[in-house]
């Protein structure tokens, strides 16, 4: 089976859930033996990542090849959404219609439809990857104003193109499934859900570190709308009902001036909470909270912190929007869909510390079985093998 990735981003450096997620679904089906796999891994490239990056890259993956984004027309500024004007790539389409004329895949796994302009008609089947439905996201994050509209009457248009030129298709939750199949019943979809590396997140992974009690996290990107609103949430409802002990510290990368505002927001009412930006590794924030506070709202995403920090037995607190596609429930970690609730759940981390050993105990089996990326890419490979027939 040879199958060819095309990706509108570098997945790597490992700093995004995107990137994350497609590195490992695609290095872990990469590393099969060749008689079985052989997957290339074609990108398109932000002029800003550095030379290195491909040789970075290609020690995992090995067939990685990178292409220039290029410039868009007026017509095409004003015919395409944002997502796909941003990973236009001439020589990406140049490059593919080249393969297929000399030696084409048995498959293309278009990673986000964002690109799929950049592909010409194959004469092999698509499978198109999904982390977030980019119909449900945009109109969640971006709201419903003119411009906001008229971008995502585009979106739909190229998820219309999507649904015609490839059957399969892949999402990152059942809930994601269910909405794609709604308007596109004849497709065929598969929901592969984030997970975590086993050689990296351990119980272990940072020796002998104590939880610090009243301390919690919240992980993510800080320029992503949904940790962003998640955080406006927690300062504005839900850190007021928390007890005045509660520490919460903020790490991701990018904030932005929303996020400084809502955590200046925050200290002014004289809550405890620290803004601690992007770090090289984020396992010793892990090992040392009290639990990971997922206050999301807003749907779509790779999820990958709550594996990641029951993979390493850190307590869990989350919305269902933002546990939701992992197959976790609240055997698992603390589910909490409104302030009241979330905060009850923060006071029974000190209160019920039996309650909480047992639903990480069960949490950390629960994606210890079935949430490491090489099961994950099983899934994938199932999919693939699938789409081709």
């Amino acid at each position: 089976m040879k199958v060819l990735v095309v990706c509108p981003f570098v997945p790597w450096p490992l700093d995004s859930g995107g990137r994350i997620r497609t590195f490992h679904l695609v290095r872990a089906l990469a590393s099969e033996a060749e008689a079985t796999t052989q997957v290339e891994l074609w990108c398109v490239a932000d002029e800003r990542d550095p030379g290195p990056l491909e040789l970075e890259l290609a020690r995992a993956i090995p067939r990685t090849r990178l292409f220039p984004r290029s410039r868009v027309s007026a017509f095409e500024r004003l015919a395409r959404a944002k997502v796909e004007r941003w990973f236009a790539s001439n020589a990406l389409h140049d490059a593919l219609a080249e393969r297929f004329r000399v030696a084409p895949p048995d498959l293309v796994h278009v990673d986000e439809m964002s690109v799929l302009r950049s592909i010409p008609d194959a004469p092999c089947p698509l499978l198109v990857h999904h982390s977030k439905l980019d119909l449900e996201f945009h109109a969640l994050a971006h709201g419903d104003g003119a411009a906001a509209r008229f971008d995502r009457a585009k979106l739909r248009r190229l998820e219309d193109l999507a649904a015609r030129r490839a059957r399969h298709h892949v999402v990152c939750s059942p809930g994601d499934r269910e909405l794609l199949l709604g308007r596109h019943p004849l497709l065929q979809v598969t929901a592969v859900p984030s997970g975590f590396d086993p050689d990296h997140f351990a119980p272990d992974a940072c020796g002998v570190v104590e939880r610090e009690p009243g301390t919690l996290l919240m992980l993510g990107s800080l320029d992503y709308e949904p940790n962003v609103d998640g955080l406006e949430y927690w300062v504005d409802a839900i850190g007021p009902l928390v007890p005045a002990t509660t520490r919460l510290r903020v790490v991701g990368r990018n904030p932005t001036p929303r996020v400084r505002a809502a955590c200046a927001r925050a200290r002014e009412r004289g809550a405890r909470i620290e803004l601690v930006g992007e770090v090289d590794d984020v396992r010793p924030e892990l090992a040392r909270a009290q639990a990971l506070v997922v206050p999301l709202r807003i749907g779509g995403g790779t999820r990958l912190k709550i594996a990641e920090a029951l993979a390493m037995r850190t307590p869990v607190i989350s919305t269902s929007v933002g546990a939701e596609g992992l197959e976790l429930g609240p055997r698992h970690l603390d589910l909490a869909d409104s302030p009241e609730a979330f905060a009850a759940a923060v006071r029974r981390l000190g209160d019920d510390p039996r309650g909480t050993h047992e639903r990480v105990d069960a949490g950390h089996r629960k994606v210890a079985e079935h949430l490491a990326w090489p099961q994950l890419a099983a899934r994938l490979r199932a999919a693939w093998r699938s789409a081709i027939g």
